[in-house]
């Protein structure tokens, strides 16, 4: 490798001084009848350093390239990268953005099929997923598709990933949809059905989030209310009552957990 190395560089040297000295000597050869004379010597020599200089340029770039053809290629390699990089963000964020849409679609759906009384399980499963303030309004799909598009983005697609969330629920498929509207964004989502499994399980992982009525009690024997028992165990970890319809939550939740730092 290094005598091709070697070969390649005398090759490029002996192709850059034919490629000055080949012009000089036709000049010359065409400018040696007029040599004879001081005006016709002073037009060759003229000719001769215009000639030299033109040449000369190029013969400066392709040694400057040479030496520093190391740190060039790296950097240009480095170029490649960031906007391999870059793509492959893009892709991710629309790829993501189009899966949280359609399970957020589906989960507005779900509410509005509860409007039949004949459904009561599913009716009952909405009032407690809405909060008490009732069902929230329908939110079209294009406005669905714009939010998400402007939540999940290329800058923030990585931010997402591998973020925890803790959802207390005792009837978790209430919230399936939005849950899996998360999960396609790569973020992590831990259920737990109970108050003192939700208390147990923040004292065994640290999370980004925890998800839960914030009115409920923890333990009904200390009269401590939900969030107090929370952060006697983890006093850093936002709680977030999900209430407000499924899109706005999902934008709530998103929001929280890119304003706060990976724990």
């Amino acid at each position: 490798m290094r005598d091709r190395t070697r070969a390649v560089g005398a090759a490029v040297v002996a192709a850059l001084v034919l490629y000055v000295a080949l012009p000089i000597v036709v000049v010359d050869a065409v400018a040696l009848g007029s040599l004879r004379t001081p005006v016709g010597r002073a037009s060759a020599e003229h000719e001769l350093t215009t000639i030299v200089v033109a040449a000369l340029w190029p013969v400066l770039l392709g040694t400057a390239l040479w030496f520093f053809r190391r740190p060039l290629l790296a950097l240009a390699g480095r170029s490649t990268a960031h906007a391999d990089e870059a793509a492959t963000a893009e892709r991710l964020a629309r790829e993501r953005a189009i899966a949280a849409t359609a399970h957020l679609v589906a989960a507005q759906r779900a509410l509005r099929e509860v409007d039949d009384p004949a459904i009561g399980l599913l009716e009952t499963q909405a009032i407690r997923a809405v909060g008490a303030e009732g069902p929230a309004p329908q939110v079209p799909p294009s406005e669905i598709a714009s939010l998400v598009g402007s939540l999940v983005t290329p800058a923030t697609v990585r931010a997402f990933e591998k973020r925890l969330v803790l959802w207390l629920d005792a009837d978790p498929t209430a919230h399936l949809e939005l849950i899996r509207a998360l999960e396609a964004l790569e973020i992590r989502v831990d259920t737990a059905l109970a108050t003192e499994d939700a208390l147990v399980k923040v004292e065994l992982r640290r999370y980004d989030l925890l998800v839960g009525d914030e009115r409920r009690a923890a333990d009904d024997r200390a009269g401590l209310p939900f969030t107090a028992a929370v952060h006697r165990r983890d006093a850093t970890i936002p709680i977030v009552a999900p209430s407000g319809g499924p899109v706005r939550l999902f934008e709530t939740l998103t929001r929280q957990l890119l304003a706060g730092a990976p724990r």
